[in-house]
């Protein structure tokens, strides 16, 4: 049977898309709708690999960037079924069908609340999987295979093209000095052009897919906009090497604002950027919008159209809704802090329903997280000696080690993944190890929600602790047995059944 090739499994096992596609506004269209949608593929007159596996990949509006999740498709004999959560109307869903050794489709589907897309599928002589579906609209129009008709694919490089673009990549790119950042226009204009280098980079010479051209300029736009022009005072010394001081830019500033479609296809979004990741940086401007807090959404949605309105020209309601949940979220994720009760009745009488409810389940979700057990030890500013440590606090116990950072997009998603399993293993210390890169307040924070063994030391103390277990990376893992023997390791998230045979591996 024939496999796709290593760099496209590369691609997509870095950077996987759910995206709703554009909606058509009306004044009583139901944007956002908590429901599911059902994929089923069925195989006929073939024989099929005794541990293929079939995945489907969703990602919320507001998760962080990085996080997705992993839906299995159950097998009954020749057909799997998978059942997927669903925010609107329409949805691109990310698939993946192979086994550990060769992937077989890779792509997108596309299905709409309550719909069951149905698939058969048939393997051709020279090993190509091949669908007949029952919905041929959209991105189901085209093939799953290593084809250049696999639209999908297109739109994967496309993205992480854009996304690793690092300057140095582009004879064409502006240089920005310390005299750009004298004024805000003049930096705004330095931007504007290293935006069309980048974009013409990741596009390579090709043209934006009809399937995805209603989405996707937008939702690069606006990745650009969080990660350059938000981040233009983090930008001067980690990017340009600027060491002089820089002035807050005025609001003028981010008028480049004005130029991202807020309509309902703001909602497309890939597993990189979302929306939530422009959100919070829109509510991060400095004196610009209060935190939410126990104000009636009414009066705090008015006072920031107010303040909107002098550099995004007539911001609709939209945006409104998804910045008064994005603050509530921030409140939960960054800080820790419960709904009070006035919250609650806000966002029940006042919220968009779906919106209320998404909110209210974090809420839910972080009472249950910080009810978890978590031990919090920073030791940045003392010697750190893993087996010192665990000899010391845990004889006789067999032990997984976590490397981890807060910034790490991978590591996040690996947690997300093994929650329950972990939960569900009460018979292994989960030792969680972080370093200085990551903020006290972001690891606390984060820590406590990640439950276990929760360890910070110096980055120097994490370098020396990686070299001496030669790892390279994160997230990255020590599995120690009772005796504390050394009897795995590796840098990468292996998936969710390796990681379970590591538990079952450690217990010998």
């Amino acid at each position: 049977m024939k496999s796709i090739s290593n760099t496209i499994i590369t691609l997509i096992s870095i950077f996987i898309l759910i995206i709703p596609i554009p909606l058509i506004c009306h004044a009583q269209e139901k944007i956002f709708i908590n429901s599911y949608g059902d994929i089923t593929i069925e195989f006929i007159d073939s024989i099929i690999p005794e541990d293929l596996q079939i995945t489907a990949i969703t990602s919320s509006i507001f998760d962080e960037p990085f996080e997705n999740t992993e839906h299995k498709f159950i097998q009954n004999r020749n057909i799997f079924s998978c059942r997927v959560p669903l925010e609107t109307k329409d949805n691109f869903i990310g698939l993946i069908v192979g086994t550990p050794e060769q992937k077989y489709s890779i792509g997108f589907v596309e299905i709409k609340p309550g719909m069951t897309l149905k698939m058969k599928g048939s393997f051709d002589s020279d090993g190509t999987l091949r669908y007949k579906k029952s919905d041929y609209s959209g991105f189901n129009l085209f093939p799953l295979d290593s084809s250049e008709d696999n639209k999908s694919l297109t739109v994967i490089d496309i993205i992480t093209r854009f996304t690793s673009y690092h300057l140095g990549l582009s004879e064409k790119e502006p240089q920005i000095t310390a005299d750009d950042y004298k004024s805000w226009n003049d930096f705004n204009e330095k931007m504007d052009s290293l935006y069309s280098v980048q974009l013409n980079y990741a596009l390579n010479g090709r043209s934006i897919p009809e399937a995805a051209s209603g989405w996707l300029e937008n939702n690069l736009r606006y990745f650009f906009d969080a990660n350059w022009r938000m981040n233009y005072r983090e930008r001067a010394s980690r990017t340009f090497n600027i060491t002089e001081a820089i002035d807050t830019f005025p609001m003028e500033y981010y008028s480049f604002l004005d130029k991202i479609d807020f309509s309902n296809s703001f909602l497309n979004h890939s597993i990189y950027f979302g929306p939530y990741y422009l959100l919070r940086k829109i509510l991060m401007i400095p004196n610009f919008l209060n935190a939410i807090g126990d104000q009636s959404i009414e009066e705090w949605q008015s006072e920031a159209k107010i303040n909107l309105s002098t550099i995004i020209n007539n911001p609709p309601d939209l945006l409104l809704d998804l910045l008064s949940t994005t603050s509530y979220i921030m409140q939960l994720n960054d800080n820790n802090q419960f709904l009070s009760p006035q919250q609650i009745i806000n966002i029940k009488t006042n919220l968009n329903k779906d919106l209320g409810e998404f909110v209210l389940e974090r809420n839910a979700l972080l009472h249950k997280q910080l009810n978890k057990k978590t031990e919090i030890f920073d030791l940045n500013s003392s010697c750190f000696l893993l087996k010192e440590f665990i000899d010391e606090h845990y004889p006789g116990y067999p032990i997984v080690v976590d490397l981890w950072n807060t910034w790490c997009g991978p590591c996040l998603k690996a947690h997300k993944e093994t929650e329950n399993i972990i939960s569900e293993t009460t018979d292994t210390i989960f030792l969680y190890i972080s370093d200085t890169s990551s903020t006290f307040e972001d690891w606390n924070n984060l820590a406590r929600q990640i439950g276990g063994i929760q360890v910070r030391i110096s980055q120097n103390n994490m370098e020396q602790l990686c070299h001496i277990y030669s790892l390279n990376g994160f997230p990255s893992y020590i599995i120690f047995n009772k005796k504390h023997d050394i009897i795995y390791k590796q840098t990468g998230y292996p998936g969710l059944s390796e990681y379970i045979k590591w538990l079952n591996l450690n217990k010998q």
